[in-house]
């Protein structure tokens, strides 16, 4: 049941991740929504029991997927998928900044 509801909460925080990508794309200022949107995730992930190794397999690995699957032309929206995915590295590498916000 955790790992269902982990997925889920991938998956959601995903499409928001994506959706803004899209706005960076077409010139929307986004500021610093991305490190946001993967926080937010790392942190309701962690929540539902999560240790950061799980976090990064199922959110900072999905991320990956779609950076890899993107065209480099794609600029804005690829530099979107590259600051979360980095966010989610460094809080699961460091692990405190999910815990403590």
């Amino acid at each position: 049941m955790m790992s269902a509801t982990i997925e889920q909460i991938a998956k959601c925080y995903l499409v928001l991740l994506t959706s803004l990508a899209s706005s960076a794309e077409r010139g929307e200022p986004i500021g610093d929504l991305p490190q946001v949107i993967a926080n937010l995730c790392a942190k309701r992930m962690y929540e539902a029991g999560a240790n950061e190794l799980e976090i990064e397999d199922h959110f900072g690995a999905r991320i990956k997927t779609y950076l890899d699957r993107t065209p480099e032309c794609k600029k804005r929206y690829r530099s979107v998928l590259e600051t979360a995915h980095l966010h989610i590295l460094i809080c699961t590498t460091l692990g405190q900044k999910i815990k403590r916000k």
